[in-house]
């Protein structure tokens, strides 16, 4: 099947630079997927379903900081691979529950870091 995605995190960080200037920032990075996502039911039943997506997430990175003399904020945009790994069982024929695992990177300044999200799933069948 195919799927699209949204996902947002805001992470604050402090750092301490050499000029005894510690400045309060915040990274937040939203991201937008599309791809394919691959399923296989299993088990007695079939209850269980695994699923694997793989696809292309539009990544974007916004660095906002605040020091006793300096403030101001930045972003960066990158597309990237997306993966993502997710376990359901249905509790019934209309709804099911599970975990899901998603990873992309993001970029910023020239540096990359791998972002990942755990989620509990909560699916609905009409």
């Amino acid at each position: 099947g195919a799927y699209l995605g949204r996902i947002k995190a805001t992470v604050p960080v402090l750092v301490d630079d050499d000029d005894e200037d510690i400045l309060d920032s915040r990274i937040t990075s939203s991201s937008f997927g599309a791809g394919v996502a691959l399923m296989a039911p299993f088990g007695a039943a079939r209850q269980w379903t695994g699923i694997v997506r793989i696809g292309i997430a539009s990544n974007h990175t916004k660095v906002d900081a605040v020091g006793s003399t300096v403030a101001g904020s930045a972003s960066e945009s990158h597309t990237e691979p997306y993966v993502g790994l997710a376990l359901h069982y249905a509790v019934s024929s209309g709804a099911d529950v599970g975990v899901s695992y998603d990873s992309t990177r993001i970029g910023f300044g020239g540096g990359r870091a791998t972002v990942s999200a755990v989620s509990a799933v909560v699916g609905l069948k009409f």
